[in-house]
């Protein structure tokens, strides 16, 4: 009986002493797959800085849906204040693009052009002599559909 014990014992040391052999030189692998997978001058957007970098954004079109669905905007300064919300939402995006910054939320990495195109497609609507708010809408609605859909 002792034999066996001691037996035993040996093959669970064995086998634990096979899983760390195999284990550790795997997890030294997944670095360079890390390295490899992601280019070495790429910026990082955590999860915590996206969720800020989403409420941004999210107050920013909060005020223009406040400010588009009340009806026609004809007070000077409020068409202006749309006009710089605009270009606080195309800031906000344009710096979640440039220098290669992946966010790790493959719609917005995937998307982030076409959302600057429409953003820009918005604003110059927007600041016409007689301002159309039709792409204000859309882009609130491409928003609500993201969020509505995760």
């Amino acid at each position: 009986m002792n034999k066996w014990i001691n037996k035993r014992n040996w093959i669970v040391f064995l086998s634990i002493l096979g899983i760390i052999g195999i284990a550790v030189p795997g997890c030294a692998e997944m670095s360079k797959a890390s390295s490899a997978s992601y280019p070495s001058k790429m910026t990082s957007i955590r999860g915590g800085d996206t969720t800020t970098v989403m409420y941004r954004m999210g107050a920013i079109m909060g005020d223009l849906e406040s400010y588009v669905s009340a009806g026609p905007v004809n007070d000077p300064e409020v068409r202006q204040d749309i006009l710089r919300k605009l270009d606080q939402l195309k800031s906000i995006a344009k710096s979640i693009r440039e220098g290669g910054t992946v966010t790790h939320h493959r719609r917005i990495d995937e998307n982030i052009d076409d959302f600057i195109a429409d953003i820009d497609r918005a604003r110059e609507a927007a600041g016409r002599t007689n301002p159309d708010y039709y792409y204000i809408g859309r882009l609130a609605g491409a928003c609500n559909a993201c969020h509505l859909m995760n």
